[in-house]
């Protein structure tokens, strides 16, 4: 069973591998090209941590078992990412973890037969697919958005899909999100069975304001706290309501106010 107290003592402490790590850090974030305030509470993380390159092309890999080498976290995501080993190349890459894998754990990537010898003396935790192999109602993960674009659903920490249906005539197969949302997909498009590892993400707490400010989190102050010239709710002697509708410093109704527009809402086909 895959517990949290596993995760945290399989999970690399030391530095990651240098040549696949990056250091790009926003110089300008919340803010236009013009230098303009356009996300409010935004700043420039204080941590100087690396990103580390996930090769998302793994893929094109016919019949191929790659070995997690360890676990890693990532200053940016929020799930765990794996150092993979290619069994027969050596070639080394980071990939999002799926859930149930650990150091030592086997990937499976398109496997022609699931009765060969090699697939059942070696332990798999994971396989890769293509959705026209994966039964309907299977829940998938790191889900590609057409053949060979790279994984673009369902990164994020313990996100998964729904196999819904499949449609041969139109070359189609439909994947309920996590939102809500249903997307149609090519048959040939892969994706991971299960779901993506560090599911516990969620019940993270901060115990002081630095964890979040460290993240780029700027404090957040009410708006009738403000003056006047700052905010449509400040100003007034004592603590006032405001008097008017709950409003942004712009006077935009923030309560009852439908943000999705139409447009977006009624494409659901997406390739």
């Amino acid at each position: 069973m895959w517990n949290n107290k596993i995760n945290l003592l399989s999970i690399w402490k030391g530095s990651p591998l240098q040549k696949l790590t990056s250091h790009c850090v926003n110089s300008k974030p919340g803010r236009s090209s013009n230098g303009r305030i356009t996300i409010r509470h935004r700043m420039s993380r204080t941590s100087k941590q690396s990103s580390r390159l996930i090769n998302d092309k793994i893929f094109v890999l016919q019949n191929e078992f790659a070995q997690v080498i360890r676990l890693e976290r990532d200053p940016r995501r929020s799930s765990f990412l794996a150092l993979i080993r290619l069994l027969r190349s050596g070639y080394l890459c980071y990939i999002s973890a799926p859930a149930g894998v650990c150091s030592g754990s086997i990937l499976s990537l398109n496997p022609f037969n699931f009765n060969d010898f090699v697939f059942k003396k070696l332990k798999i935790s994971s396989t890769v697919l293509p959705l026209y192999r994966i039964p309907r109602g299977t829940f998938v993960c790191n889900i590609e958005n057409s053949f060979l674009s790279g994984s673009k659903f369902c990164k994020s920490a313990g996100s998964k899909a729904k196999i819904q249906a499949f449609s041969i005539k139109s070359g189609l197969v439909s994947l309920l999100l996590p939102s809500g949302r249903t997307v149609f997909l090519p048959l040939n498009s892969h994706a991971f069975i299960g779901s993506m590892s560090n599911d516990q993400h969620h019940l993270r707490k901060f115990y002081k304001a630095g964890q979040s400010f460290n993240l780029g989190r700027r404090p957040s102050v009410r708006g009738v706290a403000m003056n006047p010239v700052d905010h449509p709710h400040g100003g007034g002697e004592g603590k006032t309501s405001g008097g008017r509708p709950s409003v942004t410093p712009w006077g935009h109704l923030t309560k009852g106010f439908k943000t999705v527009s139409v447009s977006k809402k009624k494409k659901k086909i997406t390739y």
